[in-house]
């Protein structure tokens, strides 16, 4: 005869671990999302601080929102891509 109450708390210990498993793998889902952000907000941060210093005193903030903001959301390559264009624009005005 099968011992129906260590049968019911097998099965209740296996849900409780599927639950905290489920549970673990949501908040590192997270985690993995906070730390892609902020990873990104630095890289624009550095990408703001190159042109800075290739403008020096005149770096105009709202030609770089133009840039950076002005094609909405992107991938950091992309935005990569546009400041270079910039950059390039700005070093060859007659090209």
């Amino acid at each position: 005869m099968v011992d129906q109450g260590r049968e019911e708390s097998g099965r209740d210990l296996q849900v409780l671990r599927r639950h905290v498993v489920d549970r673990v793998d949501v908040r590192m889902m997270r985690v993995r999302a906070v730390i892609q952000a902020v990873l990104q907000h630095v890289e624009g941060l550095a990408i703001g601080a190159q042109l800075m210093l290739l403008d020096g005193d005149h770096f105009d903030i709202r030609a770089f929102h133009d840039t950076v903001l002005g094609g909405g959301a992107m991938p950091l390559a992309v935005l990569e891509r546009r400041v270079e264009n910039r950059i390039a624009a700005k070093n060859n005005p007659g090209s």
